[in-house]
């Protein structure tokens, strides 16, 4: 138990020159990121296993839904261009 967090406090004085240091904001945070789940915590999955394949198919399916949600709003952009331009046109006919 003891190594362990001798460990940790050796791999926090591992820093980059002119990085700051850990404060106790980041130690909580880091901490509270792995209580809940977090990127890191947990034990990672075993490529093939049935976690891993959920786990890719669940990055595909958010990648797919992403991708769907910016071509709806690049759509939707161009429609009130197209929207803009019928207006200006009408309005050029009172002129």
């Amino acid at each position: 138990m003891n190594d362990k967090y001798l460990k940790e406090s050796i791999d926090v004085l591992n820093r980059d020159f002119g990085s700051p240091l850990v404060t106790l904001e980041d130690t909580i945070k880091a901490h509270k990121l792995k209580k809940e789940g977090g990127a890191g915590s947990g034990r990672p999955t075993k490529d093939g296993s049935a976690k891993d394949i959920e786990k890719k198919a669940m990055k595909a399916a958010d990648d797919a839904n992403a991708k769907m949600d910016a071509a709806e709003k690049k759509m939707t952009k161009e429609e009130l261009l197209t929207k803009i331009a019928e207006l200006t046109e009408e309005l050029k006919q009172y002129n």
